[in-house]
């Protein structure tokens, strides 16, 4: 399974789509063994942070294969980056590569 977070660009073909860390967390919790990658933007409007799926699934022990970054927020970039270093040093982590 390829999931893709972003409440604003459509994801690529064979990737589920999900617009919200709620909607994200059901599907990393219920298939995580069968995620390949997890791709995600930074800003998901309204105050909500693709951090805060990251902090549950430390806080869960979930450990995916792959996680790509795909968002254009600098910061939250940089600091999504540092997060899944830190917590997830299993996982290959890439920024804008969904292949």
């Amino acid at each position: 399974m390829k999931i893709f977070l972003d409440d604003r660009r459509r994801p690529p073909d064979g990737y589920e789509y999900v617009q919200s860390v709620k909607s994200a967390w059901m599907l990393v919790d219920m298939f995580r063994r069968d995620i390949e990658i997890l791709s995600i933007d930074y800003d998901l409007g309204e105050g909500e942070t693709t951090m805060e799926l990251l902090e549950l699934m430390a806080e869960k022990g979930c450990q995916l294969k792959h996680i790509n970054i795909h968002s254009t927020h600098d910061q939250g970039v940089l600091a999504l980056r540092k997060f899944c270093q830190q917590h997830f040093p299993q996982t290959k982590v890439t920024l804008n590569k969904l292949d």
